[in-house]
């Protein structure tokens, strides 16, 4: 192996660390502002708690589509 190609696969995985600690810097602050504006501190309790807003907005609709039948159902549109 010559000097300059040790030099280039020497850059190389320099390169490739500071862009790895980039990458775990980027992450990390994404996790932090988990925590702070959702209150979870992992990927998977981030997953869990979109499954269950998801399930709450769910019940919404339900409910919203339950309530605007009793209003369509109680109100003579025709008279209006």
């Amino acid at each position: 192996m010559t000097p300059a190609k040790f030099a280039e696969i020497k850059q190389q995985i320099q390169d490739a660390k500071k862009r790895s600690d980039m990458a775990e810097g980027a992450k990390n602050k994404i996790e932090e502002n988990w925590s702070k504006e959702f209150s979870v501190n992992s990927l998977e309790e981030a997953e869990s708690k979109v499954k269950d807003m998801e399930k709450e907005i769910s019940s919404d609709k339900e409910k919203l589509e339950k309530m605007y039948n009793k209003l369509e159902a109680s109100a003579e549109w025709n008279s209006l």
